[in-house]
């Protein structure tokens, strides 16, 4: 039999269109004022404050930081995934965290950033391991980009994101945070690879060629 070359390419089109699909996301960041550019707290729980001055600010003219106050200070935000819960209950939400950190170290002082994630379900009971970020180089005067994935608990109903900078000597915290991120994504809608449908629509224009040569 003999395909209609337009059917072919269709069908190619087809499923390079697929190929392409996004996996679905909420397409957004889940952080309220995660990069600090309102130049407050905002969104935010806790006693830690934005710092505007580079190069304590990776992107923007803000970023989270500590400075004078107590030794150790932290910022809290709780995220409601209420919205989300009939994906999440289906075991194949992931979410993806990541931050920007900078801490530092010298004289045998380490002022560090320390961003963490923890899921809470309908009980209010952690479920699941605490996920802790951290710049693990300590290189004075440079941000380090950390990320975690992994699948959420079917039964999380929250999640709370601990922002916590500490020192361990002298009077300030040399330690800061930007571009904080959480997003959700669903794993369940795997995409077809490129690589494969480009095989697949050179094999079945080949086959169409040769069965077109020989019907001449």
């Amino acid at each position: 039999m003999i395909y209609p070359l337009a059917l072919v390419a269709g069908a190619g089109f087809f499923l390079l269109g697929a190929s392409q699909a996004a996996v679905v996301t909420t397409g957004v960041n889940l952080v309220v004022n995660g990069d600090a550019e309102t130049g407050t707290i905002d969104g935010w729980i806790g006693n830690a404050t934005v710092i505007s001055s580079a190069p304590e600010v990776y992107e923007g003219s803000y970023s989270f930081g500590s400075g004078t106050g107590p030794a150790t200070e932290t910022l809290e935000q709780t995220i409601d995934l209420s919205d989300l819960l009939a994906l999440i209950s289906t075991g194949t939400a992931q979410y993806n965290l990541s931050a920007q950190l900078q801490n530092r170290s010298a004289s045998g002082v380490l002022d560090s950033a320390r961003l963490s994630l923890q899921f809470f379900d309908v009980a209010d009971a952690q479920i699941g391991s605490t996920v802790t970020l951290t710049d693990p180089t300590s290189t004075p005067y440079a941000f380090s980009l950390e990320t975690a994935s992994d699948l959420i608990p079917a039964t999380a109903q929250y999640a709370v994101l601990r922002l916590v900078f500490n020192r361990t000597g002298f009077s300030s915290t040399d330690a800061y945070a930007d571009d904080i991120s959480f997003s959700i994504v669903d794993t369940s809608e795997v995409p077809v690879p490129g690589a494969m449908v480009l095989m697949l629509t050179a094999l079945t224009g080949g086959t169409i060629a040769r069965r077109a040569k020989k019907a001449r």
